[in-house]
């Protein structure tokens, strides 16, 4: 489980996310300049909760069934 809260001049994560291939859940909440998750998010095939909270560009853009990026992480079960 990884949380990053609070960060509020994050705008990228660290590609390094890519490589904790056991992570279950990720929840990222109050980071208001994070636009994106890294390239490559879907081969974390172990992530089954991903929680997005208080980013308003992150929630846009994974939007369930209408995010210009969903098809990303549509394998995520929650």
């Amino acid at each position: 489980q990884l949380r990053i809260k609070h960060c509020l001049e994050l705008s990228v994560l660290p590609v390094w996310l890519l490589n904790l291939t056991s992570l279950r859940e990720l929840e990222i909440s109050s980071c208001h300049y994070l636009s994106a998750l890294p390239e490559g998010i879907d081969r974390l095939t172990n992530l089954r909760k991903l929680t997005i909270r208080g980013c308003p560009e992150l929630s846009k853009r994974y939007r369930k069934n209408r995010g210009e990026d969903w098809h990303k992480i549509a394998h995520i079960r929650k």
